[in-house]
């Protein structure tokens, strides 16, 4: 692994393996406060978080917050894979009682560069049935 970039916003690592996979780790950060009790799951409103276009969203899941952590980033408005994004909210669920305060940590998330491509119908179907196969000995 090479470490490329690091901040306060997260850093960037590239994998080294026969198919490169690049990836960059983000904090985010509360951008209001909050009071929350256990068992709750809440709307929240955090520093613009930007997504590169061509990556998938893949929360982690150790809290990062005495009281909780992110489950899900909200996009608004929603966009396409393949059109740069913000999130500018989070679903927060909360495991004790407690507040959250402008500026803490409360989660993180990974970016995951996709490759995008279109299959045609021809590989397509060799795809559905080598899925299919799986699927079987999976039974």
């Amino acid at each position: 692994m090479k470490r490329i970039k690091n901040t306060d916003e997260g850093y960037e690592v590239s994998y080294e393996t026969s198919n490169p996979i690049h990836k960059i780790i983000s904090t985010i950060f509360a951008d209001e406060d909050a009071a929350v009790s256990r068992g709750e799951t809440i709307d929240i409103k955090i520093v613009p978080l930007e997504i590169p276009k061509n990556c998938l969203c893949f929360l982690d899941g150790y809290i990062r917050h005495p009281v909780g952590n992110v489950i899900m980033l909200e996009e608004d408005p929603q966009k396409k894979i393949e059109s740069d994004r913000t999130a500018t909210h989070a679903i927060f669920h909360a495991i004790g009682d407690g507040r959250i305060e402008k500026g803490d940590v409360i989660g993180v998330v990974d970016f995951i560069f996709a490759e995008i491509f279109k299959l045609t119908t021809e590989e397509f179907e060799v795809l559905r049935a080598r899925l299919k196969k799986i699927k079987e000995m999976t039974l």
